[in-house]
């Protein structure tokens, strides 16, 4: 990183929202309800769930043989 970078920053939204986002898509709860519950703009909640799904194999574990 440099002077100043910061991860909030790169990823565009607060780690605060990215939990309220986060904890939505655990909850099975639908992106725009997710922005309706938690005044997130909906267009923040798709990023954060495009990057979800763009990076599910980095939370899977490794396959056994």
């Amino acid at each position: 990183m440099w002077e100043g970078q910061t991860d909030e920053g790169e990823l565009g939204v607060s780690y605060e929202k990215l939990d309220q986002v986060l904890l939505g898509f655990e909850m099975l709860v639908d992106n725009r309800e997710i922005s309706r519950q938690t005044g997130i703009d909906l267009n923040i909640v798709e990023m954060v769930w495009r990057r979800h799904l763009d990076t599910v194999h980095k939370r899977k574990g490794a396959a056994h043989a």
